[in-house]
């Protein structure tokens, strides 16, 4: 018996625009690559803190 692991291929990076509402109130326009909008979500998160989406494309 062979014991074969999957691997999923990854999906190729994408560009995702979001218009983000930031902690202090401002909003601001990021522009980054990832593989789904949930990835993009989250590294803006992490660079900018607790932020809201107002629009994603």
């Amino acid at each position: 018996m062979s014991t074969r692991t999957r691997t999923r291929a990854q999906a190729p990076l994408r560009p995702f625009e979001l218009r983000l509402r930031l902690p202090n109130g401002t909003s601001a326009v990021v522009v980054m690559d990832a593989r789904n909008v949930g990835e993009a979500l989250d590294m803006a998160r992490k660079a900018l803190g607790d932020v809201q989406v107002i629009e994603s494309r």
